[in-house]
């Protein structure tokens, strides 16, 4: 485990996404058996659908060998629905944000730096993701199942 303690936002989420899947193997386990299993689309969130969600979806797109790039791309775009999202919260009217932009430099956006920062402590602290999903007991079927269900 990274001996870092964060001293920044970025540090601190990226951190935060890592205890995420250090803590809850059997759920992320069981949520990448639902994604490679369902007879149709698969509707992943969380209460704003960018920690959590974000988190295992950089986890599904890495095992799939989305290019990392493209990973941090998707995690960044979460902000541009993110007033929508918070206004579905009930955040936004409390903040008094009137646009879309409103949260661009809040504590609830989501910088690109975030998710690079996680990419490379999942390398560094879990060996990459496909050590990390081998410890946590997904198998090469488990595997076969997830890329032929997202990518057929």
């Amino acid at each position: 485990m990274s001996a870092i303690t964060p001293s920044t936002r970025t540090e601190a989420m990226a951190h935060h996404y890592l205890e995420y899947l250090q803590v809850r193997p059997d759920t992320v386990l069981a949520d990448l058996k639902v994604i490679s299993t369902a007879r149709g689309a698969t509707d992943i969130h969380c209460a704003a659908g960018k920690d959590r969600t974000g988190t295992l979806m950089a986890v599904v797109l890495s095992a799939l060998d989305v290019a990392r790039e493209s990973i941090i791309a998707d995690y960044e775009a979460t902000n541009q629905r993110l007033g929508r999202i918070m206004a579905s919260l009930g955040e936004a009217a409390a903040a008094g944000a009137a646009s879309q932009d409103a949260y661009a430099g809040s504590e609830q956006a989501t910088p690109p730096e975030i998710m690079a920062l996680l990419l490379d402590l999942i390398d560094d602290d879990l060996g990459g993701v496909a050590n990390y999903l081998d410890r946590i007991g997904w198998d090469g079927q488990d595997q076969a199942r997830l890329e032929s269900h997202l990518l057929a």
